[in-house]
């Protein structure tokens, strides 16, 4: 009888131990789906209130972009992902209306790593550096990265309208409505 117990517990224990392991399979599936790279999130929220640091020591409140369409863009140096992308962005960002702004915020946990990724792209779009239409910004911490805008996977893009609200989300490269790559 006693034994039996003990087997009893051990199924139970391991049935238990199975549950919560295909629980958390559910989770990180659908966590793979919300972060597909094709997916496109609508919707319409104020963007926070919150202030980036510069990569040239400055900072910039996001409140101070009021009148400009903003493409708030996540990325950092070690991305494969981001490297592919960003050419495309800055070409795509001479194509915007006048006004928008590329306010591209790096995860990298030094400056001198976002510097050495973005040396060659200041080489071949000088006018877009230059003439103030893209910020460049780093969270090492990131505190505004994951914990206000909740960025996990880069890179990603929002979209904020010229009043601050945010109107597109799109988790992977950067593709304007109705272009593919």
């Amino acid at each position: 009888m006693r034994e039996h117990k003990k087997w009893l517990i051990v199924l139970l224990i391991a049935v238990t131990t199975i549950a919560f392991m295909l629980d958390d399979q559910t989770h990180v599936n659908k966590e793979e789906d919300i972060t597909d790279s094709s997916e496109q999130n609508s919707f319409a929220a104020t963007a926070p209130d919150v202030t980036f640091y510069l990569l040239d020591g400055g900072k910039l409140p996001l409140r101070s972009l009021v009148g400009h369409k903003v493409l708030l863009h996540f990325w950092a140096s070690w991305c494969v992902p981001c490297r592919a992308e960003f050419s495309g962005l800055l070409e795509q960002l001479q194509k915007e209306e006048a006004g928008t702004v590329l306010l591209a915020v790096s995860g990298d946990a030094k400056v001198e790593d976002a510097q050495r990724f973005l040396a060659p792209y200041k080489l071949k779009y000088p006018a877009l550096f230059a003439g103030g239409q893209i910020k460049l910004a780093i969270d090492p911490e990131h505190k505004i990265i994951e914990g206000v805008f909740q960025t996990f996977k880069y890179p990603e893009t929002i979209i904020i309208a010229p009043d601050l609200t945010m109107r597109q989300k799109i988790v992977g490269e950067y593709k304007p409505e109705g272009q593919t790559r």
